[in-house]
């Protein structure tokens, strides 16, 4: 006998830095405005960015919302080259680039640093 296949085994892990949904909804107006505009970033500014762009890839949430969609397509080659840099992140396995100094990942899988969880008011 085998046992049913959970019906949340593909669900994203509830793993992450708790964020009210509206604050991050703002952040990512926030910074795909900065990106557009071509603004320099500090290394804080690059970790909040890498954060959301995991975060809306883990949710897959730009397939349901413009906002997120036009800042991960902001996000997404350019700026990441930026925040590797900024960061001295090295590419790791499955794509992805860590950060040790700051303990992030660029891509990849989920992990408890490198992305927010949404969370209501």
């Amino acid at each position: 006998m085998t046992r049913p296949t959970s019906k949340i085994a593909n669900a994203p892990p509830r793993i992450g830095i708790p964020i009210e949904r509206a604050r991050m909804r703002a952040m990512a107006a926030t910074y795909l405005d900065r990106i557009l505009r071509g603004d320099a970033f500090e290394g804080d500014d690059y970790i909040a960015m890498v954060r959301l762009w995991n975060t809306i890839d883990l949710y897959a949430l730009a397939d349901a919302d413009e906002l997120y969609r036009r800042y991960a397509d902001a996000f997404f080659p350019g700026t990441v080259e930026r925040a590797s840099q900024a960061l001295d992140a090295l590419p790791t396995k499955g794509m992805a680039l860590y950060s040790s100094a700051h303990d992030v990942y660029i891509g990849g899988k989920p992990h408890a640093n490198s992305q927010f969880l949404p969370m209501d008011a």
